[in-house]
């Protein structure tokens, strides 16, 4: 199964981000202000759907940047998170890391596992490049989703999903990152399957199976 691609052109993206930068501070400061003083006011276990895209999940405290999309916070990742620290159950982060560049992403990492409560599960997914490098091997020009005629180009423009992908990851690379952002156990994970009870009720938003690398990690 070829990857999805991106129907935003990178530009774009950066552009829209960047002219949004100030408003999404300002929001997070609204937040920020509106937790402490009233709270969440979620039933236990308190779930994050973070960077959640059209996955709007009820149940969840759904985040994301883009204005177009339904959510429940909207919020800049670049920014920190509004939540107290040790107030969330799980997070879960669905092909949302590798859009960031590695000082963002550990950031973001580490704000995860700011705000978990002790035993809150991250469960991460993200773009896995070796099937990629498979493809390159073989020649398999039909797997590799991009742009030009050579199998360079094509798995460059494909891995980088036409520049919007700041970062690759294999299992490897997910698994340091979670380590270097604080958790103290990380445990490879499988297509909706999780490896604590808690991170089932995660695991049941996985989404393009053929493409992803899944970890979770335990504050």
């Amino acid at each position: 199964m070829a990857a999805r691609r991106s129907k935003v052109p990178a530009r774009w993206r950066e552009y829209y981000h960047d002219v949004l930068l100030l408003p999404a501070w300002l929001n997070l400061w609204r937040w920020r202000i509106q937790l402490r003083l009233f709270g969440l006011r979620r039933p236990r276990p308190v779930l994050v759907n973070l960077g959640c895209g059209r996955d709007y999940r009820p149940g969840f405290v759904n985040v994301d940047i883009n204005i177009a999309f339904r959510r429940d916070l909207w919020l800049d990742l670049r920014n920190p998170l509004p939540f107290a620290d040790g107030s969330i159950d799980g997070i879960f982060c669905s092909h949302v890391l590798e859009h960031f560049p590695g000082d963002q992403t550990n950031a973001i990492v580490r704000e995860c596992h700011r705000v978990l409560r002790p035993e809150g599960i991250l469960r991460v997914g993200v773009p896995d490049v070796e099937p990629a490098i498979r493809a390159y091997e073989l020649g398999d020009l039909d797997y590799l989703r991009g742009e030009g005629r050579s199998l360079g180009r094509r798995f460059s423009d494909h891995v980088l999903d036409a520049s919007n992908h700041k970062l690759l990851f294999d299992y490897s690379a997910l698994e340091e990152l979670l380590t270097d952002g604080g958790f103290r156990e990380v445990r490879r994970a499988w297509f909706r399957s999780g490896t604590w009870p808690l991170s089932q009720r995660l695991a049941d938003l996985d989404n393009r199976e053929a493409i992803t690398v899944f970890a979770e990690a335990r504050r």
